[in-house]
């Protein structure tokens, strides 16, 4: 993957950042959401780091997704730029209400980030089904 981040974490920390803005910014249920949502970011990266040797970012950008409302195109992506470093943009519309969802769509998009570090593709394929599975084997851990 062309520009992959030089700056991964050796320690073993990492921070997870959140920006919520916009029309979310003063809705304590988005609020509280994120702050759930990046206890799962910390803890799925850590599987991931553990499983498959994948050195942590030192930080991951949660925030959410704008839509026009009632249009909802995706659950969420993940992406790395050079400004931001690596990011997790959620469509939190489909996720109120439905909290197991989100932690599914943090799950999925943090085996895109580890998957990018480790191979260099972000994209779906057998590896990526093989990282998401230890995910899923490792979530009451």
């Amino acid at each position: 993957m062309q520009g992959t981040p030089k700056r991964l974490n050796r320690r073993g920390d990492m921070r997870i950042e959140i920006s919520i803005a916009g029309r979310y910014k003063n809705r304590q249920n988005v609020k509280e959401l994120f702050d759930l949502y990046a206890i799962r970011i910390r803890r799925t990266m850590k599987i991931l780091s553990r499983e498959y040797e994948v050195q942590l970012p030192d930080s991951i950008l949660l925030r959410p997704l704008y839509v026009k409302k009632g249009y909802n195109p995706f659950n969420g992506y993940a992406q790395w730029t050079r400004l931001n470093g690596w990011a997790i943009i959620m469509n939190i519309e489909l996720c109120i209400g439905m909290k197991d969802k989100g932690l599914w769509v943090i799950d999925h998009e943090c085996v895109h980030i580890a998957k990018a570090i480790v191979s260099g593709s972000i994209r779906h394929g057998k590896a990526f089904e093989k990282m998401y599975a230890a995910c899923r084997r490792n979530e009451y851990t």
